[in-house]
């Protein structure tokens, strides 16, 4: 009686399942890089797009002598001239969107990592206080104010946006370093 082989079928059916095993291990780690590529582009484009607006604004701020103008103004509020607070923004009336890109990305900033995020909410938090003093000031809600709180209030604002400037410096550095 012959007896039966059965290797060469098992050997068949084995290559056939390994061939299905690595296929599919290799389909499935070539999306993986992709994915992973993918996201490292996509994270690199973002933080280069938030460090260049980041830098155009601070340099905007730097050219326009912002901080010169309301350093000098002090001084004139220190010599006892009790004026209204200057307008040291654009025009009162126009709802500007200074960092478009940055609210635009809200929910894809995480892909900057944390310690990124935490700088980047903090400057932009400092960036819209300060500016929601200097569009109230432009209003004349300070004109009541003496002029010792005037100057009080001008130096608080002042520290504040000297602190923004410096982080969003370190802010550039760091986005253009991802």
């Amino acid at each position: 009686m012959v007896q039966p082989d059965y290797w060469p079928p098992l050997i068949t059916a084995g290559a056939s399942l390994l061939g299905a095993i690595v296929g599919a291990l290799a389909a499935t780690g070539g999306q993986y890089l992709m994915r992973r590529s993918d996201r490292a582009e996509n994270r690199r484009a973002l933080a280069y797009g938030l460090a260049s607006e980041i830098e155009s604004y601070l340099d905007l701020m730097e050219r326009r002598r912002h901080v010169r103008n309301a350093e000098d103004f002090v001084q004139r509020l220190r010599k006892g001239e009790n004026l209204p607070i200057p307008n040291f923004t654009d025009h009162p009336d126009t709802s500007r969107a200074y960092f478009p890109l940055f609210h635009a990305n809200m929910s894809s900033l995480g892909i900057l990592g944390a310690e990124t995020c935490r700088l980047l909410a903090t400057f932009h938090r400092e960036i819209d206080a300060v500016r929601a003093t200097a569009e109230a000031a432009a209003r004349g809600e300070y004109d009541v104010l003496s002029t010792q709180a005037k100057v009080q209030l001008l130096e608080q604002e002042l520290e504040i946006w000297r602190g923004a400037v410096n982080k969003g410096k370190l802010l550039v550095q760091k986005l253009y370093k991802l």
